[in-house]
Parts: C-alpha cells; structure tokens; sequence
C-alpha cells in the first residue's frame, strides 16, 4: 500500500513536516486545505469520465496525469528539506540542533526492530486496506442497493466537505 495511492501522502505530509517546525499547524492547515478542495473538485471530475468513457479510461488519465505531470513537478520543487538547499527552516528559524534535543533519536535500523512501529504499520496498513476496499467498492454497493451512480460522486464529494470540517475541529481542540 505505501507504493500505491499512499505514497503520494505520505510523502506530501513529510515534506510539510521537514520544511516547518514553528509554523507546522499553520502549514498543515493550509495543507489539509488544499487537499480537501482538490479530492472535492476530483471526484465529480473523474466520476463524470468514468460515466463518459469508462473506468480503464479514467484510471489510465490519472497515472498519466500523476507520471506526466505531478512525477516531473515534483522532481523539479522537491527538496528533501531546506537545509538541503542552503535555507532555514520557517523562513529563518535555526533547525534545532539534534544533539540538544532531549528526546530519543533512533536510527532506521532502531525503528524496524521496535515493536511500537510494527504496531502503528500494520495498524495504518490495515486501515487503510479496510477504507480503500470500502472506497473501491462503494459505487457498486450503493448500485445494488438501488443508487445511481452520481449519489456515489456527491457522496465522495460531501465526505471530502465534513472530513475538512473534521480537520478545522481537531485542530482548533489540539491548539
């Protein structure tokens, strides 16, 4: 799965987190922004071309979109992190010296053999397999209950809405 579909978040939301450090909540909010209104403009875009010209159409303009035009984007911005450029990060804020950070620093090899990590993996993973098998198949559910299609892309559409919604309120409680 962290090849698939999800290494595109993945990889999106490490990079906010290495580029900010006292601006994060703001980044993140701008982020999550931004995500939402892009999955509430997609989803009626692609449901129109799946009910137009078909599912293996769609899909096939999406990986082309994502390998012609996101892949190259990205390798043109992307930057591991502004150090890596010769900036600081926030915009001027000195990167906090790990050697005076008082929590833990593990190495990759640390990480794999602790059990909290294989924990939170699968725990995600399985997650994730549950929502995009639930995603996947939810046309043909609300088709055999006697939907139509378009309640299926007004749905994706509205879920996109309150999970934005969502983002604001668990934000405002963690701040």
């Amino acid at each position: 799965r962290g090849f698939g579909q999800s290494a595109l978040s993945v990889i999106s939301l490490a990079m906010v987190g290495k580029w900010f450090r006292r601006q994060l909540t703001v980044a993140m909010s701008v982020y999550s922004v931004v995500i939402s209104v892009a999955f509430m403009l997609a989803f009626p875009l692609i449901g129109a071309l799946v009910q137009s010209a078909g599912w293996r159409f769609a899909w096939s303009a999406i990986g082309l979109a994502l390998v012609c035009g996101l892949a190259p984007l990205a390798w043109v911005l992307d930057r591991s992190s502004p150090e890596s450029i010769g900036l600081e990060v926030d915009g001027g804020i000195e990167a906090a010296d790990p050697s005076d950070d008082d929590t833990a620093q593990f190495t990759l090899g640390d990480a794999l053999r602790s059990p909290a990590f294989w924990v939170f993996a699968l725990a995600a993973s399985m997650y994730g397999l549950v929502a995009s098998g639930i995603g996947l198949l939810n046309e043909s559910i609300l088709t055999e209950r006697g939907f139509t299609a378009d309640v299926y892309y007004r749905a994706l559409a509205v879920t996109a809405i309150t999970g934005l919604a969502g983002n604001f309120v668990a934000g405002a409680l963690a701040g």
